[in-house]
């Protein structure tokens, strides 16, 4: 397959997971989302020749993201505060309306509620420590807030 094929397939299989992990870490910063996102893609772009672009390409981009993260923050001295609720932009993307926001989190059980409150309100610091607060495993927890996203999704 050429190169510029398995490159067009990297970028649209994952540009909106860097994107997403980019403005988690960016305290919900839309614009700096997207600069680091396409910096990702820039590095990716202009390394292709040395990379082996195999299954392993996931954690490369998430590596180069950190890196990206870490110059972006240093370059514009952003800490890595905790934004109140109010400070979030959040990017419209989808085209529906939420009447309630209380109704969405109807659906999830109050031991589900707590965990998701545990898990982002400790910013994006020590995730072992919540794991252990709740007795499972640093993958069980991941995969219980996958879970717990996907049951808010439907």
């Amino acid at each position: 397959m050429e190169a510029n094929t398995i490159i067009t397939k990297i970028i649209e299989e994952y540009y909106q997971i860097i994107y997403n992990y980019c403005y988690s870490n960016l305290n919900f910063n839309h614009v700096s989302a997207e600069d680091c996102t396409q910096e990702v893609f820039f590095t990716l772009l202009k390394k292709q020749k040395k990379l082996k672009l195999s299954k392993n390409i996931k954690f490369w981009l998430y590596r180069t993201a950190d890196n990206v993260l870490k110059v972006y923050r240093r370059k514009n001295k952003l800490n890595d505060k905790v934004l109140s609720i109010d400070e979030i932009e959040i990017p419209v993307q989808n085209n529906f309306e939420i009447t309630d926001s209380n109704e969405i989190l109807d659906d999830i059980s109050e031991e589900e509620y707590l965990l998701l409150q545990a898990y982002y309100d400790g910013g994006y610091g020590n995730k072992e420590d919540i794991a252990r607060q709740f007795n499972m495993s640093l993958a069980q927890l991941y995969k219980r807030i996958h879970n717990i996203k996907l049951k808010l999704k439907q």
